[in-house]
Order: C-alpha cells, then structure tokens, then sequence
C-alpha cells in the first residue's frame, strides 16, 4: 500500500527519475485523441471494428492470420505496412468491396 501511495503523490519512471506532470498530458491514456506516446514511449494505436457484412474480411483477415500463425494485429500491421514487392512475392490481398 505504501508503494501505491508514492507513485499516486510522486509519479516516478521506472528507473527512478521524477515524473514530469506534463508527460501525462500527451499520454494515450490521458488524451486518446491526442497523445505522443503510450506509457512514456513512442507510439500509435489504433482500434478497428468490423461490423455487419465487414465480418467477413475479418474472418478471412483471422483465417489468413492462423496460417501464418501471426497474432491478429502482427497479421494486419504486416498487411498495412508498405513494403517492395519482392518481399512477398505472388502475396496480394483482394478486399470485398460492399456498397
């Protein structure tokens, strides 16, 4: 308990150093909208939803993920990333197009 009292009253880095208030202004956690980083490190985040008829590219997102046993967000963070077309050769995605 006393631990959880000093780091309510005095934030403080993991490595010792005194917590910097302003920090905790750009934090994801504090401004999810606008933030810098999460946690002190430099990072983004984002969250999807599929929904209705959109289930089905996630399924095939899900399918595509277990055959390359990636996690789900490894599997379509590669997939978003751009890269040179050597790297994976004959690999394309054809997403369903729903009006």
């Amino acid at each position: 308990m006393e631990v959880a009292l000093r780091h309510a009253v005095s934030p403080i880095y993991p490595h010792g150093e005194e917590l910097d208030p302003s920090a905790c202004a750009t934090c994801h956690w504090a401004s999810p909208e606008f933030y810098k980083h999460l946690g002190l490190v430099e990072a983004r985040r984002l969250d999807l939803i599929w929904a209705g008829r959109e289930t089905e590219v996630y399924d095939e997102l899900q399918s595509r993920a277990e055959v390359t046993r990636e996690s789900m967000p490894g599997y379509v963070k590669r997939m978003l990333t751009p890269r040179a077309p050597s790297q994976y050769p004959g690999e394309c995605l054809r997403w369903p197009v729903f009006r």
